[in-house]
């Protein structure tokens, strides 16, 4: 099923318990992205919170966020595990809201169901982050 997913507006997020191979399936999904000469760019959700913040810090947001909402296609590894500072989800929710605006896909893996990953993000914040994703990826459980 992991391999039967398209390049297209919609993105790829996969869940489970941690050991089902939920990024290795991800890995096989963007080698076929890479051959097909798509731009790509690979994060953990700590590495994730790690620029964000460096970028942040060094006047550098802007072009970074910019780099991450044009990609063809952006991964996010393990969301969910990280902890994210307010301004870090607010940049992920608004990179979110930028490339299903711009029809450019996200695949992301997570150990995390809709209410764990809420119980992880500010409240005003999880509702609208989780119905995007939703609406905007094809879910897996693995």
């Amino acid at each position: 099923k992991v391999l039967d997913w398209r390049y297209g507006n919609r993105g790829l997020l996969i869940r489970g318990d941690t050991g089902h191979c939920k990024t290795r399936a991800i890995w096989r999904v963007l080698h076929k992205l890479f051959l097909e000469r798509k731009s790509i760019v690979a994060l953990t959700a700590a590495r994730f919170d790690r620029q964000c913040r460096d970028a942040g810090g060094n006047f550098t947001l802007s072009a970074w966020f910019d780099r991450l909402a044009s990609v063809d296609a952006l991964f996010v590894d393990d969301l969910g595990k990280g902890a994210w500072t307010q301004a870090t989800e607010a940049q992920f929710f608004d990179l979110v809201d930028t490339r299903t605006r711009e029809g450019l896909p996200l695949l992301v893996t997570s150990n995390d169901n809709g209410a764990t990953l809420a119980d992880r993000l500010s409240e005003g914040r999880a509702e609208p982050l989780i119905r995007r994703l939703r609406d905007y990826c094809e879910m897996l459980v693995l």
